[in-house]
């Protein structure tokens, strides 16, 4: 009688496929997670992180983890010389936002932004944002269905955002246009740059959108240009925020 060592191929989970996989990706991650909380994903290319501790000590600030991997992961797509043709602003902005930064640029833009949410300003938030979730929840609660992020996780980032920018709640049902011009200013693409003849079609979007973005860059500068002498600078907002948290 001879005996037979079966063996179990690891399991796996593509992220790039996480449209099609819907709510199955949980079930994916929780497979994951009992598998191997710190998982090199071949299929992903890439390091998939489900365990609560390994999670914790990721966020710990004691590795020397990276942000700034951007250029390392995109090039995952496409060669980094195509991605700047074709996507140049993603490739010249998203670098420059705070979350994908590293050393001393993200540490210089931080100390600005910490003083935004020192603990004496988040303790003079705490009775806006407890009346904002109650309200939103209670909306929620008398509707049978909603659409949980437009009108539940963002009424209440959205307008404890705008609470800190000293700005109206009027103008959080302009959030998500706002949201999606940012979006696709940073994500478009000039086909004319793909390395091959772009449809006249594409060709058209393209034209219509740089000139869209031209007529609101000018609207822009100058609306700010009139408006800047009775805004407060970012120097102004920061010592105003350092004499709140001193209070």
């Amino acid at each position: 009688m001879s005996a037979t060592t079966a063996t179990t191929k690891a399991f796996d989970l593509d992220l790039s496929r996480l449209a099609t996989l819907g709510d199955g990706m949980f079930a994916g991650l929780n497979a994951l997670r009992e598998q191997d909380p710190l998982f090199w994903s071949d299929l992903s290319h890439c390091w998939i992180v489900t365990g609560h501790a390994e999670v914790t000590e990721g966020f710990s600030g004691t590795l020397p983890l990276l942000n700034g991997k951007m250029d390392a992961v995109l090039s995952r797509v496409l060669p980094l010389e195509e991605l700047r043709r074709r996507f140049p602003n993603t490739m010249r902005y998203m670098p420059t936002i705070l979350p994908n930064m590293d050393g001393a640029p993200h540490a210089r833009l931080r100390r600005l932004f910490v003083k935004a949410f020192s603990r004496k300003i988040v303790e003079d938030l705490r009775p806006y944002v407890r009346e904002r979730v109650a309200l939103v929840l209670d909306r929620a609660a008398a509707t049978l269905e909603l659409e949980f992020n437009e009108n539940v996780s963002r009424q209440i980032p959205g307008a404890v955002i705008l609470r800190l920018l000293g700005m109206s709640e009027s103008y959080l049902e302009r959030l998500k246009a706002w949201t999606d011009g940012v979006t696709r200013a940073l994500t478009s693409f000039d086909p004319s740059r793909s390395g091959s003849k772009p449809s006249r079609s594409s060709s058209r979007r393209w034209s219509i959108s740089s000139a869209a973005r031209s007529r609101s860059g000018a609207r822009t500068r100058a609306a700010t240009s009139s408006r800047r002498s009775c805004r407060p600078s970012i120097r102004a907002m920061s010592s105003r925020w350092t004499k709140c948290s001193a209070r």
